[in-house]
């Protein structure tokens, strides 16, 4: 079997960190990398054997794609094909079409029938909201850890983070939920990273700009906080069991797919994604409150929750969990 990757070339950005990862630790015998103009920091040099092209958005070349697909079996992407010719063009060479769905940005003309339509859908969690019709059906590859030191355990007090990114349409890793939670609980301290407009949280709630390197985030702290409203695959979520950190979220799908601390849940609007119309969730803002501010000083249920994130990133590493993807693959 012979498999190509179509990689992104950000660095720091979700594609960019996921299809990187999936290109150094599934070795794919060619990967084409899709090189965006704009203000994201652009890096090729990581995938030196690559085939690079630059998309704005519109029509790739065909000749250089199908040059490209020459002597695959199959093709994997992540969230979309960028051009969707490239579907049809890989089914008439007779390459098989991996799609590695992020459900809520899957469009509904490809659901409808009205686009190309790969051969096989990848899932990174159980999430399949209810858009009133089927979901193309695949198995659920979760998304593995990378190998990281896992953080201390805390000794006299627990350290909570909140990572708010950009602002996404919905609030969508709850950061104004987490805002609100800061104004009930007295005494509730964590370090929020973000980037843009951010939401007023309370005096004792230190906010600041995501760091370069985003694993110092989670090397200085002992609990990462993730109130969302909706969505599937948190790659926050991900980089902080990497570390060893405790998990807090919302008691709703998927979240149970990772160790965490849950919080209760109410469901709230609905907003229209390219899939359709999804449901978000409001975590309990007292609830959440009243659990960081007794994680801050119970650092032994704090540690039986680090504990358990550490086995689950262990057992979940790319090491142990890249064979699950060759078998698909195959």
């Amino acid at each position: 079997m012979t498999w190509g990757l179509i990689a992104r070339a950000e660095p720091n950005r979700g594609l960019g960190v996921l299809t990187r990862n999936m290109y150094q630790n599934l070795n794919p015998d060619k990967t084409l990398v899709i090189r965006i103009d704009h203000e994201y920091a652009q890096e090729t040099q990581v995938f030196p054997d690559a085939t690079v092209v630059d998309w704005a958005g519109g029509d790739l070349h065909e000749a250089t794609i199908r040059e490209w697909l020459e002597g695959l079996d199959t093709v994997v992407t992540a969230e979309t094909f960028y051009d969707w010719r490239i579907v049809d063009w890989a089914r008439e060479m007779g390459v098989r079409t991996v799609l590695y769905v992020m459900p809520e940005l899957l469009k509904k003309e490809l659901l409808d029938g009205d686009m190309p339509r790969p051969d096989t859908f990848w899932y990174p969690t159980s999430w399949q909201p209810d858009i009133g019709r089927p979901w193309p059906s695949g198995p659920v590859l979760t998304v593995p850890c990378e190998q990281r030191p896992f953080v201390d355990f805390p000794t006299d007090t627990a350290r909570f983070v909140h990572v708010a990114g950009k602002p996404a349409l919905g609030d969508r890793n709850g950061t104004g939920t987490l805002a609100l939670a800061s104004k009930i609980g007295r005494g509730m301290s964590l370090t929020v990273y973000g980037q843009g407009a951010l939401p007023r949280f309370n005096s004792n709630v230190r906010v600041q700009n995501g760091p370069d390197d985003k694993w110092t985030m989670y090397e200085q702290a002992h609990v990462l906080v993730m109130p969302r409203r909706f969505g599937g695959l948190c790659l926050p979520v991900i980089e902080a069991l990497s570390c060893g950190l405790a998990v807090m979220m919302p008691d709703i799908s998927p979240n149970a797919d990772w160790p965490i601390v849950k919080v209760s849940a109410e469901p709230d609007r609905v907003i229209e994604m390219p899939c359709g119309s999804v449901r978000t969730y409001v975590t309990n803002q007292r609830e959440l409150a009243g659990k960081i501010v007794s994680g801050q000083k119970k650092v032994s249920e704090v540690s039986h929750f680090m504990q358990r994130s550490r086995d689950y990133a262990t057992k979940n590493s790319w090491a142990n969990r890249r064979g699950d993807f060759l078998a698909h693959l195959d």
